[in-house]
């Protein structure tokens, strides 16, 4: 009789073994790789999130700063004009009644305008919207800002509601000088409906209600932390103390440049929101400014990331159990071939596409998944590839999208032709000889090919002037590079090349413009277009200039160091011209020296 051997005890199944190995190397590396891309992404996701927030929030106060900006500067023209003419009453004439009339009427922001001398405030002349604004209301804000301008200041008030047609709405008000006698001031009375549609919403849903939905609401505070404009009407109306909010208490707190976001809880009737804040600054003047605020629940911001986080989570469940389960089934034998495809597997998922799989093995299954994970290889490969080529085709695309942009705004005027390319070929090679790196080397040269395109905003009258600009001519040109940053504004991909745009004429010493910032304030991308652009001015023919040659031109240039230009980049330049980086263009650059006139380069750079 023969006896059947048996199974030792203790011994371990191939099967087994098979299972465990492929839960070790297989499930538990997918796991934790997927684990930590869980992570990952949640954090990119969130983070992306608060960039939008704050993105949009500073959009929303910049559009409130250039509106309340621009009526500031229309009052101090007209107040202006007034001092020039010297001629205050008269306003009061039919023919100046008829000039109020007409800018009311082509206007319908304004409210009101008015016009009163010193002597007489209840004695003045007004123009008025009467389907919003009664004469009653006019009288108050003269008596109002009649304080501060009869001390010589300019005066904005407090954003309030106009209580007999329920319009938000802000006084503008300037004093007329006849040297240091105040003659008179000239009122306007500005609509804030603009600043209501800018965070009005479809419905008539109270605030409560509004935060239990899955967009952003917007409101307005004032530096007191009362609400100016909201969705729900009635808290502006009332002027809500918005303090109760933990976001309205930390922009009251913070630097009134800053713009953030923070989460808090908002409790009411027993119930509890998690909300995601952010905040931003609409700085009217230096004494006055207005909190921007953006709320959203936070499960609903977050929606994206709860959803990515769910799913990955299932996938790689059922991923794991179908590894386990085709262990099961095909285990015997499998376990070099099973070593080899995770061994090329993980190969690729680290990004060495090139990597293929060869199996010396009889079974089928094994042979058509490495040929699966070949085909899987070649095509990732593929397409990684096609990815990189249409990258570089939108790259090419969009820089002759922009050149052809700065080619049209050179050709307004036939002095200018090609000047934009100039500059940003000066640009690019002072901030290659400053050793800065390839990306930042890439924004300056786009922001210098597209640093004068808000003389898209100019008149040709100015543009194409043929002698030089009279002072208020150069007030209007003055006002491109903040022109350009407004259009590009209005599309966040553009933000990075904003400050060479909108800067590029501020000076060392603070005196330049639009913002009069000062050393190191002005961001280096603007330094460097603001070197490159009086470089390119003061070495081509201009109607108030015969063209420098470059020696006489840098020696100018290096008389400006650090009122107007930074010594780094002016060094750079300097640099650029001995070693012939930068040489003269035959028909645009002068060979000889020129003799211009001693304020010349002030000029050039306008």
């Amino acid at each position: 009789m023969t006896t059947t051997p048996s199974l030792p005890r203790g011994g371990i199944k191939v099967l087994h073994l098979i299972l465990f190995v492929l839960v070790l190397f297989s499930v538990v590396p997918i796991a934790f790789v997927g684990w930590q891309l869980i992570t990952i992404n949640t954090e990119t996701l969130q983070g992306k999130e608060k960039n939008y927030q704050v993105q949009s929030v500073r959009n929303k106060a910049r559009q409130i700063e250039l509106y309340v900006q621009g009526y500031i500067a229309q009052v101090n023209s007209y107040a202006r004009a007034f001092e020039i003419t010297g001629n205050l009453a008269q306003a009061a004439s039919p023919a100046g009644q008829e000039n109020l009339a007409r800018t009311l009427e082509d206007d319908s922001n304004l409210l009101a305008l008015a016009v009163a001398q010193s002597e007489n405030l209840n004695n003045f002349s007004v123009v008025t919207n009467s389907n919003k604004i009664v004469p009653e209301e006019v009288r108050e804000a003269l008596n109002e800002a009649s304080a501060a301008t009869s001390k010589g200041k300019s005066y904005l008030g407090s954003p309030r509601i106009l209580q007999t047609y329920r319009e938000p709405a802000l006084i503008v008000a300037r004093p007329v000088k006849n040297g240091n006698q105040i003659e008179g001031i000239v009122l306007a009375v500005v609509s804030l409906q603009k600043v209501f549609s800018l965070v009005a919403q479809n419905g008539n849903l109270d605030e409560w209600n509004l935060l239990h939905g899955e967009n952003t609401i917007f409101f307005v505070v004032d530096g007191e932390g009362n609400v100016v404009a909201h969705p729900d009407e009635q808290l502006a109306f009332k002027k809500q103390d918005a303090r109760y909010m933990k976001v309205v208490r930390d922009w009251l707190d913070s630097n009134q440049f800053i713009a953030a976001t923070s989460a808090f809880p908002l409790s009411r009737n027993s119930e509890t929101l998690k909300l995601l804040g952010s905040y931003a600054t609409a700085q009217l003047n230096p004494e006055q400014r207005l909190g921007v605020v953006g709320l959203v629940n936070e499960d609903a911001a977050y929606l994206s990331a709860k959803t990515m986080r769910s799913r990955t989570i299932m996938n790689s469940m059922v991923v794991a159990l179908v590894a386990i389960l085709m262990g099961f089934f095909f285990a015997r034998g499998f376990s070099t071939p099973i070593e080899k495809l995770t061994e090329n597997a993980r190969a690729i998922a680290k990004g060495d596409y090139s990597r293929r799989i060869e199996l010396a093995t009889s079974n089928r299954e094994i042979s058509e998944l490495a040929l699966d994970f070949n085909l899987m290889g070649t095509e990732i490969q593929r397409h990684i590839q096609e990815i990189k080529a249409q990258s570089e085709k939108n790259r090419r695309l969009f820089l002759g999208s922009v050149k052809s942009l700065a080619a049209a705004i050179d050709g307004k005027d036939p002095y200018t032709r090609g000047h934009s390319e100039r500059v940003m070929t000066y640009s690019q090679t002072i901030a290659e000889l400053m050793n800065m790196s390839a990306e930042e080397v890439e924004k300056i040269r786009i922001s210098a090919l597209l640093h004068d395109v808000g003389k898209i905003g100019i008149e040709d009258r100015i543009l194409r002037k043929p002698a030089a600009l009279t002072n208020d001519e150069f007030e209007k040109m003055k006002a491109h590079p903040s022109i350009g940053g407004t259009i590009m504004a209005e599309n966040p991909e553009m933000a990075e090349y904003i400050p060479g745009m909108s800067m590029h004429h501020e000076t060392m010493d603070g005196k330049g413009y639009p913002l009069g910032l000062k050393g190191n304030q002005i961001p280096m991308m603007a330094r460097i277009v603001s070197v490159a652009d009086c470089f390119d001015a003061m070495t081509t023919n201009r109607p108030y200039q015969k063209a420098m040659t470059f020696e006489v031109a840098i020696d100018r240039i290096n008389t400006f160091i650090g009122t107007r230009y930074d010594e780094e980049v002016v060094r750079a330049l300097e640099t650029a011209i001995h070693k012939k980086h930068i040489k003269p263009i035959p028909g645009i650059n002068n060979i000889e020296p020129p003799t211009p006139p001693a304020e010349a380069t002030v000029t050039a750079t306008a």
